[in-house]
This record gives C-alpha cells, sequence and structure tokens, in this order.
C-alpha cells in the first residue's frame, strides 16, 4: 500500500523517537507501506524542519536533519504531480499532499492537520491520524488472540479493541466487512 505522510508526521517522528509517528517511520522501513512523496512535500518538510521557532524548542543537529531527508530522498517514492488540486481552501499548502497521493496511486495521507482531515477522503484516498493509520497496519495482521495476553490485558482487550474499531467504522474509515474479517470472538 502506497501512503503518503505529512510534514507535522514526519516531524514528530524526528522529534521523539518514542511516538506514534515514529513507528510509523518503523512501520515503512520494515516495509509495511511505500512512502511517497513529491519535490513539493519534501520542500514543505525542509521549510517546516527549519522554523526558528522548532529549532529553538527541539535543537535537532544539522547532520540528523540532513540524514533524515536523505533517508527519504533515496527510499520513498518520489512522484511529480501533473494535476493542480483546489480542495483545502483555507491551507493551500496542504493540497500539494492531496497532488502527490494523486499522483503516487496513494491508499492513505496521514495526517496531523486540521485542514486535511476534515477533508477525511479524496476521490478514495482515506484521510487518516497517525494512530487511526497504526490501526489500518495492524488490522491487516490478525490481532492478538486473548489467551496470548496476560490475564487482566485479555479481558480488557476485546472490548478496548472492538471500541476502537467500531469508532473507526462510524468515521468511515473502516468497512463492516473489514471490521468482520478480524472479530476475535
Amino acid at each position: 500500500m502506497r501512503v503518503v505522510l505529512d510534514a507535522n508526521v514526519l516531524v514528530s517522528a524526528l522529534i521523539s523517537a518514542k511516538g506514534i509517528p515514529a513507528r510509523l517511520l518503523v512501520y515503512w522501513q520494515e516495509d509495511k507501506f511505500d512512502l511517497v512523496l513529491s519535490a513539493a512535500t519534501l520542500q514543505e518538510l525542509e521549510r517546516v524542519l527549519y522554523y526558528p521557532r522548532l529549532r529553538e524548542q527541539y535543537p535537532l543537529p544539522e547532520e540528523e536533519i540532513q540524514q533524515f531527508l536523505h533517508l527519504l530522498r533515496t527510499l520513498a517514492i518520489e512522484v511529480t504531480p501533473s494535476e493542480e488540486i483546489a480542495a483545502v481552501e483555507r491551507d493551500p499548502t496542504d493540497n500539494r499532499y492531496i497532488e502527490c497521493a494523486l499522483d503516487g496511486v496513494a491508499q492513505y495521507i496521514v495526517s496531523g492537520d486540521g485542514h486535511l482531515l476534515d477533508l477525511r477522503e479524496y476521490r478514495g484516498i482515506r484521510i487518516l491520524t497517525p494512530i487511526e493509520f497504526v490501526t489500518v497496519l495492524q488490522l491487516q495482521r490478525e490481532p492478538p488472540k486473548p489467551d496470548s495476553l496476560p490475564r487482566q490485558e485479555a479481558c480488557l482487550m476485546p472490548t478496548r479493541w472492538l471500541a476502537h474499531r467500531c469508532s473507526l467504522l462510524l468515521r468511515g474509515h473502516l468497512t463492516p466487512a473489514s471490521l468482520n474479517a478480524y472479530w476475535v470472538p
């Protein structure tokens, strides 16, 4: 599956190795999905990485930033969008991610940006938060069986698991068939 990660997700992954965005980069490096980017989305990432306020709050070494950008340029699928999109009027730079996803034939855009998330979907491309996308990746594998978990965790797991999947279903990020396919009785 092909995925576009927006700048705020990538920056968050670089700043903290412990969060969900960092986990997404690990999944990418484990070939759980293909990362798609364009010159415009890379340029936006670079611009955000050099915000004075961000550099002040998170003093990332220049070498680390350059290695990260090199990793993205080397291992991600780079596309050149052929169509200009105007789906997000309040923040036109967000349209670059949609253009990238369209030309990269991506199934998902993963973002923390409210303007993109408000769309939820654009021409069949689903727009998810990082945690929602982690759930999608986890649904590709069978969820853990209750008997493989500690007793207390096993009692809570089916309820939490189902509640979270139902919330994704209601938001339109899952279909009933995908929910049923991974049901653990």
